[in-house]
């Protein structure tokens, strides 16, 4: 199994983040929101009191075909690995 991190932030950015936070898969970037726009992940939010545009936190499960299997949209960091982890024991067997 395979997992990316995609965001519009350089790969500079992306280095520190993954140092500072020991990740073990790769964080591409989109600088240019290229795929981030085609799959509809930014936009308008809000966040205390205030709008602003930025990239809607969201996981995507794409099987083996390319095709969307699960998606988790409005992530809070807090817990989301584990009920990923989880959600793909329970899609594998």
């Amino acid at each position: 199994m395979l997992v990316f991190g995609l965001s519009p932030d350089d790969l500079n950015s992306h280095r520190q983040f993954a140092a500072k936070h020991k990740l073990n898969f790769p964080l591409l970037a989109d600088v240019d929101r290229k795929v981030i726009d085609e799959l509809g992940l930014y936009g308008e939010q809000e966040w205390n009191d205030k709008k602003f545009m930025g990239v809607f936190r969201t996981t995507l499960v794409v099987g083996p075909d390319g095709r969307l299997e699960k998606l988790w949209e409005k992530v809070k960091f807090q817990g989301h690995a584990e009920q990923v982890i989880n959600e793909l024991k329970q899609m594998t067997g």
